[in-house]
């Protein structure tokens, strides 16, 4: 199980989602985690989305991509100043 030794396994993606709703609910921190395969042991483990530099994507922009065009260019150019 080579990259992903201590996480725990979960046998569908059903059961790993089920897992993040029970942890969603505990959550204080805001952390962002996402039900994933692993290519490694062919499991669903739990994991964090947030990367340095991310821009996450909430549902509401993903129905509509101009408004989410039009934040991505004021987080540019609010970068730059």
């Amino acid at each position: 199980m080579r990259g992903c030794t201590g996480k725990h396994p979960y046998a569908t993606k059903a059961e790993a989602k089920d897992a993040l709703t029970h942890l969603r609910r505990k959550q204080t921190d805001g952390e962002a985690l996402k039900a994933y395969h692993c290519h490694h042991c062919g499991a669903y483990h739990l994991g964090r989305t947030k990367r340095a530099g991310a821009i996450h994507v909430r549902d509401h922009y993903r129905n509509h991509p101009a408004k989410l065009a039009r934040r991505y260019q004021a987080a540019l150019q609010e970068s730059e100043r």
